[in-house]
């Protein structure tokens, strides 16, 4: 990433972003949040994280806009948080410092899936659940890596 690019970012995440530390039941998963109406900032910080962004249509009739949600989470999370730090305010450096000091890396899985096919294969069987206890993953995991192509 660009230095113009990591200081875009943290001026818009300073302002709009949250740090969040992982919850007691999935110490790994750290997480940097950002929602907003405004879908082409949420695309650049998609494309500059190298991840995909949420459309939530809003249920209000009327002015009510659409809101776009992005989250980075685990490891890539936790080198985002590092490098953005000392570029953020007292506050926002605060959160950074408590969800670092919340995650335990010794607790990340490490697993190795089959790919989209062979999961596919294998739901016919089983279910997420399963299969996400059998590779040491979430069931959301093995859902959205069974859907790639």
């Amino acid at each position: 990433m660009r230095d113009s690019d990591l200081h875009w970012l943290a001026g818009l995440l300073e302002g709009e972003g949250s740090f969040m530390k992982p919850a007691p039941s999935a110490p790994n998963q750290i997480i940097i949040s950002l929602q907003m109406t405004d879908e082409d900032i949420v695309a650049r910080v998609a494309s500059l994280a190298g991840l995909r962004y949420k459309k939530q249509r809003n249920p209000r009739p009327g002015h009510w806009k659409d809101v776009y949600q992005l989250q980075i989470r685990g490891g890539k999370a936790v080198s985002l948080m590092a490098v953005l730090k000392p570029l953020m305010g007292s506050r926002r450096q605060g959160q950074i410092t408590r969800a670092l000091e919340a995650y335990d890396p010794s607790l990340v899985v490490r697993h190795s899936l089959p790919g989209a096919n062979e999961l596919r294969k294998l739901l016919k069987n089983n279910t997420t659940r399963e299969l996400g206890e059998r590779f040491g993953c979430s069931r959301q995991t093995i859902s959205r890596r069974s859907k790639c192509s």
